[in-house]
C-alpha cells in the first residue's frame, strides 16, 4: 500500500481519509458523503487491501465486494484498485458489470452470465 501511495506522490491523507480509514479498519460500519476529488474511493480501498494482505483466501473466495451505483463508477472504482491491489501484490480484482444485453458489444452491457463465468474461470478476491 504504501509503495501504491509514494508512487502516486500522496503526501498526506485527506481529511476523509483520516475520519475513515481507522474506522474501517477496526471493522467499524462507514458511511461518507463529500464531495467528488475528496479521497474517498481510497477511504476504502486502503482498507480493503490491507485487510486482504492478512488473508489467505482461496480461488473462488471472495474477501471484499465492492457495489457501485453506475457502471462508470464502478470502472472509475475498478481502475484504482487494479493499481492498488497491483502495487501490493495482489491479484488483479474483477469488475462484474452485467446486465446488459450484450448488443453494444462493450464491456459496460455484457450479460451476468459472462460475468460469473469470468468469476469461476479467474476466481478473485
Amino acid at each position: 500500500v504504501l509503495k501504491y501511495v509514494t508512487e502516486q506522490k500522496f503526501s498526506r491523507m485527506t481529511p476523509v481519509q483520516a475520519a475513515t480509514i481507522p474506522l474501517f479498519l477496526a471493522n467499524k460500519d462507514v458511511a461518507v458523503q463529500a464531495v467528488t476529488g475528496s479521497g474517498k474511493t481510497l477511504a476504502f480501498l486502503i482498507p480493503i487491501v490491507e485487510l486482504l494482505l492478512k488473508k489467505d483466501l482461496r480461488k473462488q473466495q471472495i474477501g471484499a465486494l465492492v457495489l457501485s451505483p453506475t457502471r462508470e463508477l464502478a470502472q472509475q472504482t475498478y481502475a484504482v484498485a487494479k493499481a492498488l491491489c497491483q502495487a501490493s501484490d495482489l491479484p488483479e480484482p474483477l469488475l462484474l458489470v452485467g446486465g446488459g444485453s450484450g448488443s453494444s458489444g462493450g464491456p459496460n452491457h455484457r450479460p451476468v452470465t459472462v460475468d460469473l463465468q469470468s468469476f469461476k474461470t479467474n476466481g478473485s478476491d
